[in-house]
């Protein structure tokens, strides 16, 4: 599925000259039927870096979980996590953002 959603961005006549951003789920978009990235997927997303474009891992998952898979195939990749409650960048993992909820009480 992630490999299909990049050879459609990467299509000139969709969208336009310059760095390109591509969001991907873990489950069930990057992640395939036995949990692990393919091979394809890793090579289309280093050729996508390769070019200068950038791709986000969003995700429900802890962050912890999503930069352990990444690493484990030694990919260096934005994520945010937490349905959008944490958001880190590549270099190094910093943290762009964070956002908690009061927790209210009925």
């Amino acid at each position: 599925m992630l490999l299909e959603m990049m050879w459609w961005c990467l299509d000139e006549k969709t969208l336009i000259n310059g760095p390109k951003v591509c969001f991907s789920d873990v489950d069930g978009t990057l992640l395939n039927d036995t949990k692990q990235i393919s091979n394809k997927n890793i090579a289309a997303i280093r050729n996508w870096q390769r070019n200068g474009n950038c791709l986000v891992i969003l995700s429900g998952r802890h962050l912890a979980d999503i930069h352990k898979l990444l690493t484990t195939y030694d990919l260096n990749l934005s994520i945010i996590a937490l349905n959008g409650a944490v958001i880190v960048d590549t270099d190094e993992r910093p943290l762009v953002g964070i956002q908690s909820l009061k927790t209210w009480i009925f």
